[in-house]
C-alpha cells in the first residue's frame, strides 16, 4: 500500500479532528505567548514604578535636606543685626548644614543644580557683605566701651578730688584747694568732651544698627528671589505642583511688612530720642 492509498483510505471525519487539534493548539500557543508578553510588560510596568518612587523617594530626602540647610543660610543673614550674636556663630550654623546642599550635585537636574550655585554664590556674597558691616559696628562698640570706661574713671577721680577739696577748704589749705579747683576744672572740661563724644558715637551706633537692620532685610529679599525658581525646580523633579507667582507674592509681602514694621520702629526711636534731649 502506497502513501496514498493510505491517505485515501482515512475516513474525512479524522481531518476534521485533525485540524481541530491543530487549530487548538496554535490557539493555546498564542494564548501562552500573549500572556507572557503580558506577564513582562506588567513587570517592566511594576519595575518602572518600583525605580520612579525610590527615585522620588531619594530626591525627596535631598531636597528636604537642603532645604534645612539653605532656611539655615538665610536665617543666618537675617540675624546679622541681632546682637547677641557673632558673625562667626552665624556662619557655622549655616556651613554645619551646607555639606546637605552637596547632594544635590548627585540626584538634582542640570537646572536644579544651577539655581542651587546662583543661591549658594549669593548667600556668600551676602555674608561677607554683612561681616563687613558688623565689623564696623564692633568698632564703634569698642570705642564706645572705651570711652565710657574713661568716663567712670573721670567720675571716680573727680569725686575724690572733690573730696579733696572738701577737705583742704575745711583745713584752711589755700594752696591745696586752689590745686584741686583746678584739677576738678580739668577734669569736668575732659568728661564734657567724652560725654559729647559717647552721644556722637552713640548715634552712629543707632545708624549703623539701622543699616544692618535694613541691610539684613535686603539681603534676605534678594535671596528669596532666587529661592522661588529654586523650589520650583525642586518641586518639579518631585512632580508636585507649585505656583511660583503666588510663592513670590507671599514672600513680597512679608517683606514690605517688615521693612514697614522696622520703618515706624526707628521712627519711633528717633522721636524719643529728640524728646529725650529737648528735656535734658
Amino acid at each position: 500500500m502506497n502513501l496514498i492509498s493510505l491517505i485515501e483510505s482515512i475516513p474525512p471525519a479524522f481531518y476534521g479532528v485533525l485540524i481541530g487539534s491543530l487549530l487548538t493548539i496554535i490557539g493555546v500557543g498564542l494564548t501562552n505567548i500573549s500572556n507572557t508578553k503580558r506577564l513582562r510588560i506588567q513587570h517592566q510596568h511594576e519595575v518602572a514604578i518600583r525605580n520612579k518612587e525610590r527615585d522620588l523617594s531619594m530626591r525627596r530626602e535631598v531636597y528636604m535636606d537642603a532645604m534645612e540647610a539653605i532656611s539655615a543660610g538665610i536665617t543666618a543673614i537675617s540675624r546679622f543685626s541681632e546682637l547677641s550674636e557673632t558673625p562667626e556663630a552665624l556662619m557655622q550654623s549655616y556651613s554645619s548644614l551646607s555639606s546637605k546642599l552637596g547632594k544635590v550635585t548627585i540626584v538634582g537636574q542640570n537646572e536644579t543644580i544651577e539655581a542651587l550655585a546662583n543661591f549658594q554664590l549669593e548667600v556668600n556674597g551676602a555674608f561677607l557683605r554683612m561681616s563687613a558691616k558688623r565689623d564696623k559696628f564692633d568698632k564703634q562698640l569698642r570705642q564706645s566701651q572705651a570711652i565710657e570706661d574713661e568716663i567712670e574713671q573721670l567720675k571716680e577721680n573727680l569725686n575724690q578730688l572733690t573730696a579733696d577739696f572738701t577737705q583742704a577748704k575745711v583745713n584752711q589749705e589755700h594752696d591745696f584747694a586752689v590745686r584741686y579747683q583746678t584739677e576738678i576744672d580739668n577734669h569736668k572740661n575732659e568728661l564734657a568732651v567724652l560725654q559729647a563724644q559717647e552721644q556722637e558715637i552713640g548715634n552712629q551706633l543707632m545708624q549703623t544698627i539701622a543699616n544692618l537692620v535694613q541691610t539684613s532685610m535686603a539681603e534676605v529679599s534678594s535671596l528669596n528671589k532666587l529661592l522661588v525658581p529654586l523650589i520650583s525646580l525642586m518641586r518639579t523633579e518631585l512632580e508636585l505642583p507649585f505656583n511660583s507667582e503666588h510663592f513670590a507674592r507671599i514672600l513680597e509681602k512679608g517683606n514690605d511688612e517688615l521693612e514697614a514694621y522696622m520703618a515706624s520702629f526707628f521712627s519711633e526711636y528717633e522721636e524719643t530720642s529728640v524728646e529725650t534731649k529737648t528735656i535734658d
